[in-house]
């Protein structure tokens, strides 16, 4: 049961962390246009977007 009662509180803060999100989404066309190019990787037609490949080490990681 208090197992129960900590997944509710949890789930409450990622559910407000998210609505707070979206609202900076809505209202804020600086956080919409960092976050459409972090996450979708969109750049504009004058930019050249450079992929970096990941270091061994750091794939290496991941794996384990």
């Amino acid at each position: 049961m208090l197992q129960l009662q900590v997944d509710i509180e949890a789930l409450k803060a990622e559910k407000s962390r998210l609505q707070h999100e979206v609202i900076r989404l809505r209202e804020d066309p600086d956080v919409l246009e960092l976050m459409i190019r972090q996450e979708l990787g969109y750049v504009y037609p004058d930019e050249t977007m450079i992929i970096m490949p990941e270091r061994k080490e750091k794939a290496q990681e991941v794996k384990e």
